[in-house]
């Protein structure tokens, strides 16, 4: 994003706040809501909202709206919480990986 290419504003409930992102050299602007909703964050793309300005506007093909969220590099120290059912609680760099077993079913 350069600078002077994204606005922001703040949601008329006072929940969050309203980014429209844009992309002048593409010809298109997304707008991206961040709100705090029942007690949990939540981020939304307004799809409806979304612009192509000028006479030939980039198709969008593909968006990942932070698709790093959560994420650790090797180094860093912490844990992620899960507040899903009894909730999880997964510690940084604890040595286990995507290809680790995490549910076994001993069907003998």
């Amino acid at each position: 994003i350069k600078k002077g290419c994204m606005t922001y504003e703040k949601l008329a409930d006072g929940s969050g706040v309203k980014f429209t992102f844009g992309f002048p050299k593409a010809n298109v602007y997304i707008p991206v809501q961040y709100s705090i909703v029942g007690g949990a964050f939540q981020a939304e793309i307004i799809t409806d909202e979304i612009k192509g300005v000028g006479t030939y506007p980039y198709a969008i093909i593909d968006i990942k709206l932070l698709p790093y969220f959560g994420a650790a590099n090797e180094s860093q120290e912490g844990e992620l919480l899960l507040p899903d059912g009894s909730g999880a609680l997964i510690e940084f760099n604890n040595g286990k990986n995507h290809n680790d077993i995490i549910f076994y079913n001993n069907m003998t």
